[in-house]
C-alpha cells in the first residue's frame, strides 16, 4: 500500500504544478529550465526532472519534490502542506507507518548520542566548568543551550558510540570523528592526547577533542551538529588554565593575559580557536543560525532578531535579556540563513565587527538583508567590545542596548560625516571638510550604499539628505545614484546575479565543485561512469564512495542505493543537465567529464600539498624533526608527480 504523500505526487504531476511559478520554462536535455521563482536572476537556473517528479535551483541552492516547493512558496511546515496537497488530490489523509531508519535518521541518533556524550563529560570535568564560569556563563544558560565538553584523548566518544552498535560509516557520516589512513606516532605529543605509537593502527579518532562543545539544532531542535572551542591550556604544566591563571593582568600592549596565552598556545599546537562539525547529509552551516531554536518564539513575539558574530555572543546576550538573539554559524550571511529568518521576523538588528577586517562582510550582510526587505538597525557596542564581553562587562545595561540602535542608513551617515563633510573630525589637519575631494568620498562610500534600498521611497528620503549635507543639487546626486551600483553588484561579474553569490559561493571548494560536476554528468550519462574508477582516490571523502558506486553499478543493491540517498542522486541529475546546459557549442559532456576529471586530479593534488605543508609548520612548531623531515619527503614527492602530470596535459 502506497503512502498518502505517494498517492498525491502520483496525482499531481510536478511540471504542471511548478509552470505557473517558473518564468520562461523550456527544454533542456531530459529536464526542463526557467528562471527561479525563489529569487532575482537573468539567466535560467531553475531545473525540473519531469521523470524524477523533482527540482533544484542552482543558484539559490534550494531544491526537492513537490511537497518541498508547496512548502517553500507557501511558507508551510511539513504537515500544513501535507493537507494542503492532500486537499488538492482528493487524498484523505489516514496515520502513516513510521519510516525506514535512512542514513539521515542514523546519523541524527549518532548526533543525539554525541550530545549526550559530551554533556554527561562536562558535568565531570571541573576545568571546563571553571572556564565557563569565568567567561561569565550561569549554570541555567549553560542547560538551555545543551553546551558539553569533549575530553583529552583520541577515541573516547567513537568508543562509546561503537558500543552502542553504530557503524563506522554512520559516525563517520555525522562528521564527530575523522579517518586517517596512516597516523605517525609522535611520542612528545601525550600531554594533549597526541595519538601515541601504540595507536598507530587505528583507522579513526575523535574531531573534537579538549574543547568546549556547542551542539547546533535544527529548527525542530534536533542536533544536527557541534562547534567545539579550544579549553585554554597551560602548555607548560600539561594541565588546563585554572581561572586564576586566566584572570591576570593584561600585558603592555593591553591585550588579556588569557587571550595572548590562548593565542601562544593555539599557534604553537597550529590548533584552531574554533573548529566545526563539516558539512554532512543533515547540516549545512549556511542554512544554520545558531541559537535559532531555541530563540525562535521569542523572535517570533517581537518580530525581530538581534544577529550577532559568535556563539559566545548568543549565550551572554540571551542571559542577560536579549531572548531574541541568533549568530551566523561559523559562515558569512547567507541568503538562506536571511529567508528563513524572514519568516519569523521583518526587524533585524546587526552587531557585528565593525573593524576594517569586518566592515566589507557587514555591508554584504547588510545588502543581502535590504534586498529581502528587512527593516535594518545596526547595534555599536562601546570600546569595540562584542557581545560577550559587553554582558559580562555591564550586564546590567544589555537589555536596554536595543533603544540605542541606529537604523542602517543612519549608521552609514553617522560614520562617513565626521571624515568627510564637516563634522568632529577625522579629516587630515588643515584638510578642508568640505572641499570636491572630501565631498567626492562622501559619494563614493554612501551612494553604492543608498543602493541597498528597495524602497524608492527610502532610497529618494537618503539622497535628498546627501545633497542636503554635501550642498550639492539634487537633480545632481539624483543623476550619479541612477548610474551607480550596488556595493554587492560591483562585487560580482556582469552576467552573475546578486543572490546567486550571496547563497553559498563560498561553502563548497574548488574540489568539491569539481567532484559535484563530474558525478552529476555521471549520473545523467551512465555510459561516463565507467571513467569514474582510476580517478576515485582524488575525490573529496564524502563523495568518494559515491563515486565508486558510479562507476560500478553492478555493486548496486538495495542496501547501497539507500546509503547513496536518492535526494542526492536526483540532485546530481538535475546537475548533469545544468551543466551541459552550460557547455559551448560542439563541446560533448564526454569532453567535459574527462576535461574535468583531469582537472579535478590537478586541483586534489595541489589540496594535498596545501595539506602537507600546513602538518609540515605543525611538527616545526612542537620541535618533531622526524616527522618534518618525513614530510617535506612526502611534499616533494607529490610536487614531482604534479609536474609530470602538467607536462603529460600539455602534451594531450
Amino acid at each position: 500500500m502506497i503512502s498518502p504523500l505517494e498517492e498525491i505526487k502520483n496525482r499531481i504531476n510536478l511540471v504542471d504544478y511548478l509552470r505557473p511559478y517558473v518564468a520562461n520554462l523550456a527544454p533542456s536535455g531530459k529536464s526542463l529550465k526557467g528562471l527561479c521563482p525563489f529569487h532575482k536572476e537573468k539567466t535560467p537556473s531553475f531545473f525540473i526532472s519531469p521523470e524524477k517528479q523533482v527540482w533544484y535551483c542552482f543558484g539559490c541552492q534550494k531544491g526537492g519534490d513537490l511537497m518541498k516547493f508547496v512548502m517553500e512558496t507557501e511558507r508551510m511546515e511539513f504537515s500544513e502542506a501535507l493537507r494542503f496537497l492532500a486537499d488538492k488530490a482528493g487524498v484523505v489523509l489516514e496515520k502513516q507507518d513510521p519510516k525506514l531508519l535512512t542514513l539521515k535518521n542514523k546519523v541524527l541518533e549518532v548526533l543525539k548520542q554525541s550530545d549526550r556524550f559530551y554533556r554527561f563529560q562536562l558535568t565531570k570535568n571541573k576545568q571546563a566548568q571553571d572556564y565557563l564560569k569565568e567567561r561569565g556563563l550561569k549554570p541555567e544558560t549553560i542547560q538551555f543551550f545543551g553546551l558539553g565538553f569533549a575530553p583529552q584523548g583520541w577515541q573516547n566518544l567513537f568508543n562509546f558510540l561503537k558500543k552502542l552498535g553504530f557503524g563506522d560509516n554512520e559516525i563517520e557520516q555525522a562528521g564527530v570523528i575523522i579517518k586517517k589512513t596512516r597516523i605517525d606516532a609522535d611520542s612528545n605529543a601525550d600531554r594533549r592526547g597526541y595519538i601515541g605509537a601504540n595507536q598507530q593502527q587505528s583507522a579513526y579518532y575523535d574531531r573534537f577533542r579538549s574543547r568546549i562543545i556547542f551542539p547546533i539544532f535544527d529548527a525542530a531542535n534536533r542536533v544536527i551538529g557541534f562547534s567545539g572551542r579550544i579549553l585554554p591550556f597551560d602548555s607548560a604544566q600539561g594541565k588546563p588554565f585554572d581561572s586564576a591563571y586566566l584572570d591576570k593582568t593584561q600585558d603592555k600592549q593591553g591585550k588579556p593575559q588569557q587571550e595572548q596565552a590562548e593565542e601562544t598556545l593555539r599557534q604553537a599546537q597550529g590548533e584552531a580557536k574554533y573548529i566545526n562539525t563539516p558539512e554532512t547529509v543533515v547540516y549545512q552551516k549556511g542554512r544554520v543560525l545558531y541559537g535559532f531554536s531555541h530563540t525562535q518564539n521569542e523572535i517570533r513575539a517581537k518580530e525581530q532578531a538581534v544577529l550577532v558574530e559568535g556563539n559566545l555572543d548568543v549565550l551572554m546576550g540571551w542571559q542577560e535579556g536579549l531572548k531574541n538573539i541568533v549568530a551566523a554559524s561559523g559562515t558569512g550571511l547567507t541568503e538562506f540563513q536571511l529567508r528563513n529568518l524572514s519568516h519569523s521576523c521583518k526587524f533585524l538588528v546587526l552587531n557585528f565587527d565593525m573593524d576594517k577586517a569586518g566592515e566589507q562582510a557587514t555591508d554584504r550582510s547588510i545588502g543581502l538583508a535590504s534586498q529581502m526587505g528587512f527593516d535594518l538597525s545596526v547595534l555599536s557596542l562601546p570600546e569595540g567590545k562584542d557581545m560577550a564581553d559587553f554582558a559580562k562587562t555591564f550586564s546590567d545595561k544589555v537589555s536596554g542596548l536595543l533603544e540605542q540602535t541606529q537604523k542602517v542608513m543612519q549608521y552609514y551617515f553617522d560614520k562617513v560625516f565626521p571624515r568627510y563633510a564637516g563634522g568632529a573630525s577625522e579629516a587630515s589637519p588643515g584638510e578642508d571638510r568640505n572641499s570636491v575631494e572630501q565631498k567626492k568620498k562622501a559619494l563614493a562610500y554612501l551612494l553604492p550604499r543608498i543602493k541597498f534600498l528597495k524602497n524608492p521611497v527610502e532610497q529618494n528620503d537618503w539622497l535628498t539628505k546627501l545633497s542636503s549635507q554635501i550642498k550639492v543639487p539634487e537633480k545632481m546626486i539624483f543623476e550619479e545614484f541612477v548610474k551607480t551600483k550596488s556595493l554587492l553588484e560591483t562585487s560580482l561579474d556582469q552576467d552573475e546575479d546578486w543572490a546567486t553569490a550571496g547563497s553559498a559561493i563560498f561553502i563548497k571548494s574548488r574540489q568539491e565543485r569539481l567532484a559535484e560536476k563530474i558525478l552529476g554528468l555521471a549520473a545523467r550519462f551512465p555510459e561516463l561512469a565507467s571513467g569514474l574508477k582510476e580517478f576515485s582516490e582524488f575525490f573529496p571523502y564524502r563523495l568518494k564512495e559515491l563515486a565508486s558506486l558510479l562507476s560500478q553499478p553492478e555493486l548496486r543493491t538495495e542496501e547501497t542505493s539507500q546509503t547513496m540517498d536518492q535526494e542526492t542522486l536526483n540532485y546530481l541529475y538535475l546537475l548533469g543537465d545544468y551543466e551541459t546546459s552550460l557547455l559551448p557549442e560542439k563541446f560533448s559532456p564526454q569532453q567535459e567529464f574527462e576535461k574535468s576529471l583531469l582537472e579535478l586530479k590537478k586541483v586534489s593534488m595541489k589540496s594535498k600539498i596545501s595539506d602537507i605543508a600546513m602538518a609540515m609548520k605543525e611538527a616545526d612548531q612542537m620541535g618533531n624533526k622526524e616527522r618534518s623531515e618525513m614530510l617535506a619527503k612526502e611534499i616533494n614527492a607529490t610536487l614531482s608527480k604534479l609536474e609530470e602530470f602538467e607536462k603529460s596535459e600539455q602534451n594531450l
